[in-house]
């Protein structure tokens, strides 16, 4: 839930996604996954899997040229854009 609020919060998805998100429980993946793992490294690793649902989510909707530049203006370290920051 922290995640989907993280998210929510900054913009990254939108009401009708965080629905799809909440009924498909994706996230839950990553706690089956790494059962043993801290709740911090475990947020990191929700986020990833947030991120690449997004991102398959995109790819299916835009044009190639689109999703290209997507790509290429990701920056998944800087903090403060809806990168990995701590908060």
């Amino acid at each position: 839930i922290k995640v989907l609020r993280w998210a929510f919060s900054r913009k990254i998805i939108q009401s009708k996604e965080l629905q799809e998100i909440q009924v498909q429980k994706i996230n839950y993946f990553a706690g089956y996954l790494f059962p043993q793992i801290s709740e911090q490294r475990l947020a990191w690793i929700m986020k990833c899997f947030l991120w690449l649902f997004l991102v398959d989510d995109l790819q299916e909707r835009v044009s190639e040229e689109e999703f290209r530049s997507f790509i290429a203006s990701l920056s998944f370290l800087e903090k403060g854009n809806g990168g990995f920051s701590e908060d």
